[in-house]
């Protein structure tokens, strides 16, 4: 039996839950911009991207620390015990990060113009699940039970398509679609919580230590790195409008569908990349990470043709802009995912501090563009962005191979990407439906072509199959 026949296999249930679950507020895109202006989509999206980095603050990033050392553990009681360990840490961290920022609501210490306290209150409440809750999807991704996410994701997004589609009907606010997400993450994380049956446990001062050193460089360092994920959601809508921010929001549901398909890759390779370059070799680590490149090449041309056809032919005409928004939002996408792609050595090296030095660099010039260009719009704000995502692509790849040398084949992959970028370009050319569909075509196979002509890919018409002649078979 091959030995990737059973990762094929989940990684193809991860992505089909995945399809679903966090592309929710893609598939929902019409309905809600059906029954809300674009003045509360915005405010929506700020709303979301408040609570997500309140989520990314708390968590600690221990997640990462559950992938890095449980690799150690061969006996599953072993494993079950640091899963038990991180679990507990996560728990208690997100618990007092929650009462702390209820506390400050009372006290008046958050109020804003653009939130008001109940939405402001929700957000404390999905502080306080969302870093365990991480940890529990976590160890499920890393026993391999696939099918268990996918029963669990299938049920969560019927009840929330149920739930939103009342809503909108009955209660079409802000507040009240924000309760939905709420409602949903806190019925996943009670049911995770009981269902894998986590204990919680007293965790020794080194093995915290040793959990947060190696977790909180990462935290940081995606911390600093949302100001270009996140950040300049805050610029557009303080300093131009909620209403833009809304149109910018549409094209951003189709940069995040990016992300979120490349996640079935993602979620599959990152936990097991230590271990496969332990076994196998560099050689296989760069052949699985190029195909991860072509994988996302393929697939930012693919999502940007989607976010055409559907803003054109199911949104009101107001968010045409939109279609020029994603262009580039997907293109920063593109540069995010590669990067994440090539960052092996630095991770193998420990030296998740270099990261957050990069993170802080590349963030503080990518900001500091988008204020000196916000007067000019939207799209020259999504450019500073683009330019800050490309330098710390390059900084990076140049020093995760200083520190563990990948024989990748740079120049190919530069070019397959380029490739795809000009495919993406090309969305904002007035096409009839029949002519996009042929345009989207043709840039598709030509970019599986180029793949296979610089051996970035296996041949179509070898008779090997996809990803046998990486790792052999078991004896």
């Amino acid at each position: 039996m091959v030995v990737l026949s059973k990762a094929m296999q989940d990684m193809a249930i991860y992505g089909a839950s995945l399809l679903f679950t966090k592309g929710f507020a893609l598939i929902t895109l019409p309905i809600m911009t059906y029954f809300l202006s674009a003045q509360q989509i915005g405010r929506l999206d700020l709303i979301a991207t408040s609570a997500a980095l309140m989520s990314l603050l708390v968590g600690v990033a221990l997640h990462e620390s559950l992938y890095r050392y449980i690799a150690k553990f061969k006996r599953f009681d072993d494993q079950k015990r640091l899963v038990s360990v991180v679990f507990t840490l996560s728990f208690t961290i997100s618990m007092l990060a929650s009462g702390l920022w209820m506390v400050s609501l009372s006290a008046g210490l958050l109020e804003n113009p653009w939130i008001d306290t109940k939405q402001l209150f929700l957000i404390g409440l999905i502080v306080a699940f969302e870093g365990p809750l991480t940890i529990c999807t976590a160890w499920i991704r890393i026993q391999n039970r696939a099918v268990l996410f996918f029963k669990m994701s299938m049920i969560l997004l019927v009840s929330q398509f149920v739930l939103l589609i009342a809503v909108l009907i009955y209660i079409p606010s802000e507040t009240s679609v924000l309760s939905i997400g709420v409602l949903c993450t806190s019925f996943q994380f009670i049911f995770l919580w009981h269902y894998l049956d986590i204990p919680l446990t007293v965790p020794r001062v080194r093995r915290i230590t040793a959990l947060l050193k190696y977790a909180a460089p990462l935290m940081l360092s995606a911390l600093v790195l949302f100001g270009l994920s996140g950040g300049e959601r805050w610029i557009i809508g303080v300093n131009a409008s909620l209403e833009s921010l809304g149109h910018y929001a549409v094209a951003m549901k189709f940069a995040i569908a990016t992300g979120v398909l490349m996640q079935p890759f993602g979620m599959w390779w990152m936990p097991k990349r230590f271990q496969y370059f332990n076994q196998f070799g560099n050689e296989t680590v760069a052949r699985y990470s190029q195909y991860g490149l072509v994988y996302l090449a393929l697939l930012c041309v693919l999502v940007a043709w989607t976010a055409k056809a559907v803003i054109s032919l199911f949104l009101d005409p107001q968010y045409q802009i939109s279609i020029f928004y994603c262009i580039g939002a997907i293109a920063v996408v593109m540069l995010k995912e590669s990067t994440e792609i090539v960052n092996f050595g630095i991770l193998k090296s420990k030296q998740n501090h270099w990261i957050l030095v990069n993170n802080l660099v590349w963030t503080t010039i990518g900001l500091s563009l988008c204020w000196v260009l916000i007067d000019y719009g939207v799209l020259a704000l999504i450019f500073a962005i683009w330019l800050s995502q490309l330098g710390r692509l390059f900084s990076i790849y140049i020093k995760s191979q200083s520190l563990t040398p990948m024989p990748y084949k740079g120049h190919s992959c530069a070019l397959l990407l380029s490739v795809s970028l000009l495919s993406i370009l090309t969305i904002a050319l007035d096409l009839d439906p029949i002519s996009s569909v042929l345009f989207a075509f043709t840039q598709i196979t030509a970019i599986v072509w180029l793949a296979n002509k610089l051996e970035l890919a296996p041949s179509l018409f070898s008779k090997v199959r996809l990803l046998r002649p990486l790792v052999g078979r078991y004896d």
